[in-house]
Formats: structure tokens, sequence, C-alpha cells
């Protein structure tokens, strides 16, 4: 019998095998850290760029289909324009959608809502250079599958009973 762990170990390798990192990104007018975190990623990485700001892959007008687009990678830039706390958008939620590992960045407490460990929450650091390297260290540890095998909400009570988290980044 095949559990769900094994499921996710099983395609390990065909997550390995994607490409490193997508976004698709329309609005230029953002919080310059989405720039300076791109740029030094750039230096690590090619990042695939398919939206109309940004754009490096020979689509000026952006991908057509986003979610189609991103599921080519290993990682989703997911940040938001501008970090409040509980403000988050689609970014994040299409990261998993797309069979990503999220690499988030906007609300500070985005924690209180998903699972820590099924996304890369940047929010938290303190220089882009601890951002770089907190992504370099999953990307080198080939530790996927991990973030992969998380369910992605947290236990939310929702009227006096627990939600038991039961949403999972399956394949």
């Amino acid at each position: 019998m095949k559990t769900k762990h094994m499921d996710v170990q099983g395609n390990a390798e065909k997550y390995i095998n994607r490409e490193f990192c997508g976004m698709v990104v329309s609005n230029k007018d953002a919080d310059p850290i989405r720039d300076e975190f791109f740029e030094k990623l750039l230096q690590y990485q090619f990042v695939s760029s398919g939206g109309k700001y940004r754009n490096n892959i020979g689509q000026p007008n952006g991908v057509p289909d986003k979610l189609e687009f991103m599921r080519k990678y290993r990682f989703s830039f997911c940040f938001e324009n501008s970090s409040h706390p509980g403000y988050y958008t689609e970014k994040l939620i299409e990261g998993f959608a797309a069979k990503t590992v999220p690499i988030y960045w906007g609300n500070p407490h985005i924690e209180e809502i998903f699972n820590p460990n099924a996304f890369i929450n940047l929010s938290d650091c303190e220089s882009i250079d601890e951002m770089i390297e907190k992504v370099k260290a999953v990307d080198l540890k080939n530790i996927y599958p991990y973030y992969q095998s998380q369910h992605l909400m947290k236990n939310i009570a929702i009227y006096g009973k627990t939600n038991n988290a039961s949403w999972k980044n399956s394949w």
C-alpha cells in the first residue's frame, strides 16, 4: 500500500528536475525589497520572470497562464507589493497551487494562517543576504519533498472546533 509520504518521496526526482525559480509580476509599484531580492537571487541562479514587469523570457505581455508557467519550477517567487500585518493576496496560494515551494515576503503574521514548514518565509529576515541564504539552504539540501509533504494551513479554530489542517500540497 502506498502512503502519501511515499508518493511525495517517489516524485522527488521529478520535482528536483524542475527549473529553479519562476515569478509572474505585473505591478512595478512595489516595495523595493522585491527588486533587490530578485537581483540578488539572479546572482545565485536564473529566475524566470513571466509577468509584464521584469520579463526575461521573451513574452513582454506576460505568460497567458500563470499556474501553467509556475509548474515548471521548484520555487515560486511570491512577494507581496508591500508588507502589512494581516495583508496577503493570492501570491502564496498560487505558489502552493503550482506545487512549488513558495518563497514568500509580505505579511509578517502569515505563519498564523499558513504552516511555516510548507513555504520559505522571508518576512522575518533582517537582510537580503539572509533571505538568499535561506533559499540556498533549501535548494542545496534538495529538501523540496519535505516542504511538499506539509499541510498548508495551520490548525485554526473555527466556531470552537479545530481545523485539522487536512489540505496538503499533494502531488
